[in-house]
């Protein structure tokens, strides 16, 4: 009897997880963020009948490099052998570990003719190395492409890469104006280099002393363009309460998250969370602030990254709910120091553009 009364129990149990284990699409709309052109992974859902914990990522890695170096005689003569000589051996030993897939020809760069040849990293990196001279400066030029398709790094961001370098104007006045995909301007004097780029992609230079001991010159220097956002947590975070909306109710909810302990198939936890300029709008708050992620393997908050944050708290249907978007706020890479610190209106955009339009349990859906 007390055996037949526990399989009962357990089958209670079950068919009650069946119930409040909901799809993550009654809270989002899943097509609606993939319409921006990304997909997201679901990193966590944990939905009960009063409360529940959503978190999705998205990250991506992508290396724009742009390198020149003083035109001797003895480079002068480029063509496709050369162009697959220097992808295999331009970053040293490591290079070995490319493989050329066979694609390659040529093309104009400010009125110069480039060549290009593609190549795989043990099927983890997409390079592409296009190279060109510039006799007015005396440069070679040499643009390395590179994203990393084992993080899913979509291909269009490759693409992209290919149309920055199109816009590269190596001497003369920029040759081209921004547009809508590209409208900012990298453009420095003192290098003697221009192009356009995403706004949400920044450039900086590439530190050295191996290669430049006495720092970048004009002849002789190397510039990396990243994206300011290539990693992004949405946690959409709620509990059934009658409680008057707060700040202190939003803390709670932090409280309660950090005090978890990560998923099987996600060690990433909130380590630390700063709430910014609360303010109140009608029946809502929104917020700005800051959060580090750490992971249960790495418990150092050194070792964590520190994303920026816009986030709100409302009420729908007889439940409170916390929305928080993040991007990663980075501020060196490989060891060196590098301003990818993600802009307001970039945070904004992610904000009431790209996340807030496709939640579904609030008043004012899309």
């Amino acid at each position: 009897m007390i055996r037949k009364s526990i399989i009962m129990l357990i089958l209670f149990i079950i068919s009650s997880s069946a119930v409040f284990a909901q799809d993550i699409g009654e809270y989002f709309d899943i097509e609606g963020l993939r319409e921006q052109g990304y997909d997201w992974e679901c990193k966590q859902s944990n939905i009960s009948e009063s409360s529940g914990h959503i978190r999705l990522f998205q990250g991506y890695w992508l290396m724009n490099f742009l390198h020149w170096r003083p035109l001797t005689k003895e480079i002068e003569n480029i063509n496709p052998a050369y162009v697959r000589h220097q992808l295999l051996n331009f970053w040293g030993p490591n290079m070995a570990y490319f493989k050329l897939n066979g694609l390659e020809g040529d093309l104009m760069i400010n009125g110069h003719r480039a060549y290009f040849v593609d190549g795989t990293y043990f099927n983890i990196v997409e390079t592409r190395f296009i190279i060109w001279n510039c006799p007015e400066t005396g440069r070679q030029f040499t643009a390395d492409l590179n994203i990393n398709t084992a993080m899913n790094t979509p291909i269009v961001l490759h693409e992209i890469q290919q149309l920055i370098t199109n816009t590269i104007s190596c001497h003369g006045e920029p040759h081209l104006s921004g547009n809508i995909i590209f409208p900012s301007l990298y453009n420095s004097e003192e290098l003697g280099v221009s192009f356009y780029k995403p706004e949400n992609w920044r450039t900086n230079i590439y530190n050295s002393e191996e290669w430049f001991p006495e720092g970048p010159q004009e002849n002789n220097a190397t510039l990396w363009t990243l994206l300011t956002d290539s990693e992004k947590y949405v946690e959409l975070i709620w509990k059934e309460t009658e409680e008057e909306l707060s700040m202190e109710m939003a803390e709670e909810f932090i409280k309660d998250i950090k005090g978890q302990r990560p998923v099987k198939d996600d060690s990433t936890k909130i380590v630390d969370m700063i709430f910014e300029n609360p303010e109140k709008q009608d029946n809502e708050i929104v917020f700005e602030g800051r959060m580090t992620y750490g992971t249960y393997r790495e418990r150092l908050k050194s070792e964590s990254e520190e994303f920026l944050l816009k986030g709100k708290i409302w009420r729908y249907n007889g439940k409170v709910y916390l929305l928080l978007a993040s991007i990663v706020n980075r501020n060196s890479m490989w060891n060196q120091p590098v301003d990818l610190r993600p802009s307001p209106s970039r945070i904004e955009q992610f904000f009431h553009k790209e996340i807030m339009p496709f939640i579904k349990v609030r008043l004012n859906q899309k």
